[in-house]
């Protein structure tokens, strides 16, 4: 089931602190006493990138109203969208909403990413259409062959893998840590960074979007494509294709220097 909910926050109706009420929409869930509960059988109390907002949620006694239910998430999306607007939550101060819902096929479940066996075209295509159901579009996988070395890394899950049951020393986490919060590039290249990208003026979609939490960008090192999407989708994404855009400049500068194909 889809849903657009609303959630509303009572002890902070009754203390007449606003805001205290949200719309969102979630896929893929359902309704248990009063809670929206996910495939993975969790509470979901939307996404919303107000600070604090989990403790915002612990705090409180909320009200799970579900405005409408849908077969389609798309069309979740679009309702979404429109009663927001027509509540216009980004302006009130009732609403705790930064933004209004965007609709797009990468926030869709019923969607993947596709590639034609004949011509090699990555799309987006609902799972269900017509050229995915007769061959003519395959999953983005089909055909790849990993090298040795790519091979290697994937590594092996579960008891297979040597590691299994095992963990890291606090001391071993520190050093993790620490060799993960060095900064590897040099002064200049960081001041190139900054005068190229972190100065240059942000339109008003980027920032809502960057004010946005739990979204992640992940780039096809197939075909160049760039997308935003939230954390809860990065599964529907094959890790060998889709990656965040510095490991895929890695992968793509070490295939260059092999010269490895993705595809045969």
């Amino acid at each position: 089931m889809h849903i657009v909910y609303r959630l509303i926050f009572n002890k902070r109706k009754k203390r007449l602190e606003e805001p205290y009420m949200y719309i969102g929409s979630k896929s893929n869930c359902k309704i248990e006493n009063n809670l929206i509960i996910d495939t993975n059988g969790k509470k979901y109390y939307g996404s919303s990138s107000i600070e604090n907002w989990e403790t915002l949620i612990s705090e409180d006694d909320i009200t799970v109203e579900v405005l409408k239910e849908f077969e389609e998430y798309v069309d979740a999306l679009n309702f979404e969208s429109a009663i927001q607007k027509s509540l216009d939550v980004v302006a009130s101060t009732e609403y705790f909403n930064l933004s209004i819902a965007t609709v797009n096929s990468y926030a869709d479940p019923s969607y993947a990413t596709y590639k034609h066996v004949r011509t090699g075209k990555c799309v987006r295509l609902p799972r269900n259409h017509e050229k995915v159901l007769t061959g003519e579009y395959v999953g983005v996988t089909k055909g790849t062959v990993l090298s040795e070395d790519q091979r290697k890394k994937r590594g092996r899950s579960g008891k297979l893998n040597p590691f299994y049951g095992k963990s890291h020393t606090e001391e071993t986490k520190r050093k993790i840590s620490l060799a993960n919060s060095v900064e590897t590039r040099s002064p200049e290249k960081v001041e190139e960074w900054i005068e190229r990208v972190a100065k240059k003026p942000k339109t008003k979609e980027h920032k809502e979007k960057i004010g946005r939490k739990n979204l992640l960008m992940l780039k096809n090192v197939q075909t160049g494509e760039c997308i935003r999407i939230h954390k809860s989708l990065k599964e529907e994404f094959d890790p060998n294709i889709w990656m965040n855009p510095y490991s895929a400049k890695l992968f793509l500068e070490k295939r260059k220097e092999n010269n490895e194909n993705l595809i045969d």
